[in-house]
């Protein structure tokens, strides 16, 4: 399962996999644009030698739009600033010599980012993992549904851009992963005229590549705020009801009964 938070928040492998016959894992990025997204996925393939045999991946505005870069994210990467899949990464971000080559000097003034990083080495699995989240497994990061919702302000108007979209495609093809897209539930409120004419045109790209792609944007229970974190995020109720959802989409799609 692979895309941005929507994907890490949105997607409980635990319940995914009492529906599947698989064993699946999720390696959601917080605003992860494509480009992180191909950088997660070579460090994924550089660590993890069996190839996956199936990939979700969320697709909406945040996975593709241009101005998504990477330097407005520097403290999210700090965990992995010395790996080499992330040189890319690092290096439109910003860094420096020392915040690559030296060890913890990158932590110097950040402190509870060290705290962070020892608390995900010793093991976080069911427990606190920062503001409005309950547990953390599998890739998987469960938010808190007792908190009210956030209501955020509709898109703007914004630029997509697909060619690391269709590389990653390209990669899945040549060892024939096949790729299923989804787009996320999104609260009824937020969606306008620049959020409805940026999902069609992902759902016209990937389709016209021959690649299936589920759409939930529309669905009755968008707008029920019980089930959101926030306008983009679905919550703990929420998650349990689109993983079930998804689950048995995917089934259909896989010809799986």
């Amino acid at each position: 399962i692979m895309g941005n938070s929507r994907a890490s928040c949105h997607i409980d492998p635990e319940i995914f996999d009492t529906y599947l016959p698989f064993h699946s894992y999720n390696l959601g990025l917080n605003d992860g644009g494509m480009d992180a997204i191909l950088h997660a996925w070579h460090l994924y393939r550089m660590h993890i030698k069996k190839i996956p045999c199936i990939i979700l991946l969320s697709v909406d505005w945040g996975t593709l739009e241009t101005i998504n870069n990477p330097s407005m994210r520097k403290n999210e990467y700090l965990p992995w600033c010395n790996d080499p899949a992330w040189r890319a990464i690092i290096s439109k971000a910003g860094f420096t010599f020392a915040d690559k080559k030296v060890p913890l000097w990158k932590y110097r003034r950040r402190r509870h980012f060290l705290l962070k990083g020892l608390k995900e080495y010793a093991g976080i699995q069911r427990s606190g993992y920062g503001g409005d989240i309950l547990s953390y497994e599998r890739g998987y990061i469960c938010l808190d549904d007792k908190v009210p919702m956030i209501e955020w302000k509709p898109l703007g108007e914004i630029v997509l851009d697909f060619s690391s979209l269709d590389m990653f495609f390209q990669m899945c093809r040549q060892e024939n992963i096949k790729v299923i897209c989804f787009y996320s539930p999104v609260y009824s409120s937020f969606c306008n005229q620049s959020e409805i004419s940026s999902r069609t045109l992902i759902s016209n790209h990937i389709r016209n590549l021959d690649i299936p792609f589920l759409d939930y944007s529309e669905r009755e229970e968008n707008s029920d705020s019980s089930y959101f974190k926030d306008s983009l995020h679905l919550n703990c109720k929420g998650a349990a009801w689109f993983t079930r959802l998804l689950a048995h989409d995917v089934a259909t799609v896989l010809e799986i009964r």
